[in-house]
């Protein structure tokens, strides 16, 4: 009997997962398990995918349907309730969708051994599912969250918010923990980089980003050139691989 998972998403050509997946299904002892990507622009079509192919256990979801893939599911778990993203869903035996979210796992357990008593105020950029995960992870770590963005504030979000124009270099040098939660400057968009005052920026920082590929980002190049400690999205994204297998196998 064949078994099969997948990954939801908007464009997926350079994706960690099939890898991850295909490495994991040998280390299993699976040799009737599949990992496919099914680029979609519209996150409704996880119904049909599940219903088009029998033998699918579970998803991954990324952007751009983290948020969106919600409303067409059957429940969600507690984790994912609270963040408002999924980035992981469940078949039941009954037939139910249960959407989950390993982002804040993975995000918070790659995070953990690098921080300081420097590091309990943060910046998070980026309004998305992502970065929703990363608040959640960082609140749960004691760690003051605010959260940055480029444009008009969310209405009525349930945490601090303000736009990235209106801060400076005084007021980043006293929030050492930043947290570049948006696709930016993902390949193969390589020279792109979210704006941040820099100025402010020094070797008692440590900066990460959520981006992978490549390794070493615009955004993290520039926090390197200002003696900030650095850390890239690799580790988070393996880190929640791991907790989505666990959750599928539960």
């Amino acid at each position: 009997m064949s078994r099969r998972w997948g990954l939801l998403g908007g464009s997926l050509s350079h994706s960690f997962s099939p890898g991850f997946f295909q490495a994991k299904f040998a280390s299993e002892g699976l040799t009737n398990a599949s990992y496919d990507l099914f680029e979609r622009s519209d996150a409704a079509s996880v119904r049909s995918l599940f219903t088009d192919f029998p033998d699918l256990e579970g998803l991954n979801v990324t952007v751009p349907h983290k948020v969106a893939v919600i409303e067409h599911l059957d429940a969600l778990t507690p984790t994912a309730t609270a963040i408002g993203a999924v980035n992981v869903v469940r078949r039941e035996p009954d037939g139910r969708l249960i959407g989950h979210n390993t982002d804040a796992e993975g995000f918070a357990a790659s995070l953990r051994p690098f921080l300081t008593g420097d590091h309990d105020r943060a910046f998070v950029l980026g309004a998305g599912g992502a970065a929703a995960a990363v608040r959640f992870a960082l609140e749960r770590l004691g760690i003051e969250v605010v959260h940055l963005v480029r444009r008009d504030l969310p209405a009525n979000a349930p945490f601090r918010w303000v736009r990235l124009d209106a801060i400076g270099p005084d007021i980043v040098r006293h929030y050492r923990l930043v947290v570049q939660a948006t696709p930016v400057g993902t390949a193969p968009d390589l020279d792109a980089s979210v704006p941040f005052p820099w100025d402010g920026v020094g070797p008692r920082h440590f900066v990460v980003d959520l981006v992978y590929n490549p390794p070493l980002s615009q955004f993290l190049r520039r926090a390197s050139e200002r003696g900030a400690m650095t850390l890239n999205g690799a580790d988070m994204l393996r880190l929640q691989a791991e907790a989505a297998w666990a959750f599928w196998n539960k």
